[in-house]
Formats: C-alpha cells, structure tokens, sequence
C-alpha cells in the first residue's frame, strides 16, 4: 500500500523518497484536459498539457506550497516499442511522423513517462525490453510477426498483474459523462506513443496503451486525464 499524504487541493501518492525529497502523484484524476492544442504532432517539450500543468495547475497553490515544489530536469525518452508508426492507423486528417520524446525539460509539474509508471506501480520493466512481436515496415504496408505465446492486441499495450495499482478514479465533478459519478478513466503519459501525433496513456482498466490516443481533442469526451506529479520538500 502506497503511502498517502495530503498537499493542496489534493491527495498524493508517495512513489520514491530521495533524502528531504519525495515524488509524489495526484491519487486520482486532478482535470481532463488536451495534450496538445493544435491539429499537428509535438513533443512533451512543447505540449499544451505542460504549459498547463508549470502555469495555471502550478498557480493553484499557495506561496508556502509552491516553495516546497522543486524543479527537476526530466528526461523524455523515445517510445521504446515503436521508431515509425504502427501499422493500419490514421489520426482524423494529421499526418502522423515518427515520435520522438524530445529534448530533456525542467519541470517542476509533470506527467510520468511510460518507464516511470511501469517502474512506480509495480515492476513492469521487463516487458519495456520485450514487447513480444517484431513490426516490419509502418503505415499501411507494415506487417507484425509475434514471438511465441503472444496475439494480436498484444502490440498495443501492456497489461499485467499490476494494472489494477494503475487505474485511476475520475471524480463525478470532473465527468463528460451524462451519468455523473466516479468511475476509472484513462490518463496521459509524457511519453510519445507510436507517431508524433499520439501521447501514451494508461487506460481505464489500467493496462499502458503504448500506441497512445491522438494527442489534439476534437470532442470533450477524447480529454484525457492528468494525474500530476512533482518532487516535493518534506
């Protein structure tokens, strides 16, 4: 069971204590919103969740929060699963391009990438290196041969025993549902997914969508969620 603690408006898990410092991340869903507000692919570098998170997010807490929050060099690797994009795919008229996770960032809130949730939420790292089917080609013409003991869908996410410490709760206020209550939801990675145009997630059911969900909302209910994280003064 992860430790607790209360900061702000929020409740926080605590991932990884480093001397006065803690990592820490929202318990739930803290807001729905976009990853990116233009129609074309980007980075988490210049992404419109960062800009949100390090601005109007960050400027919900006091003066005596904000300084215990502390700002950190990320690092922001490449999908590990996919160089070019997947195969048989198209994302609503953006011409998807190779993702890339971009340069490193400081940050002092910020999305967790895809080999830090597999790390925090229980030990998934082994799949990050064996992902079980090899892609030869992309777009179209791509074709996918898989290792013994794994299936089609398998190329798209992971999911093991510790999807259920993954899967996060979207408060009832915070809905784009008709039926108003709390229920899991989906929430984004930094991470790129299989083409510049999509961003990794979690999903609802708390497996890790490598492929991710294309990055530009064109209806509310395509919001993902943000679980925030920070380094934090104990």
């Amino acid at each position: 069971m992860a430790e607790k603690i209360k900061f702000g408006p929020y409740e926080w898990l605590v991932l990884e204590r480093k001397g006065d410092t803690a990592l820490i991340i929202t318990e739930g869903i803290a807001q729905r919103i976009g990853y990116h507000s233009e129609k074309k692919g980007t980075t988490w570098e210049n992404s419109n969740i960062r800009k949100h998170l390090n601005g109007k997010f960050f400027e919900k807490f006091s003066p005596a929060e904000i300084a215990r929050i502390v700002e950190v060099t990320i690092q922001n690797p490449d999908n590990p699963w996919f160089k070019t994009p997947p195969a048989l795919f198209s994302v609503m008229g953006a011409t998807p391009r190779d993702p890339k996770g971009g340069n490193p960032t400081k940050d002092k809130i910020f999305c967790l990438s895809i080999e830090e949730v597999c790390r925090y939420f229980g030990d998934s790292t082994a799949r990050l290196k064996n992902k079980g089917f090899t892609q030869d080609g992309s777009g179209v013409k791509a074709q996918i041969r898989y290792d013994p003991g794994y299936k089609p869908g398998d190329e798209t996410l992971i999911s093991d025993e510790n999807n259920n410490n993954r899967i996060a709760i979207m408060p009832a206020a915070i809905s784009p549902f008709k039926e108003k209550k709390d229920m899991p939801f989906r929430w984004w990675l930094r991470s790129p997914g299989g083409a510049d145009v999509l961003a990794a997630t979690v999903t609802a059911q708390g497996t890790i969508k490598m492929t991710g969900e294309t990055i530009f909302a064109t209806e509310d209910v395509q919001r993902g969620g943000t679980r925030p994280a920070l380094w934090l003064k104990m």
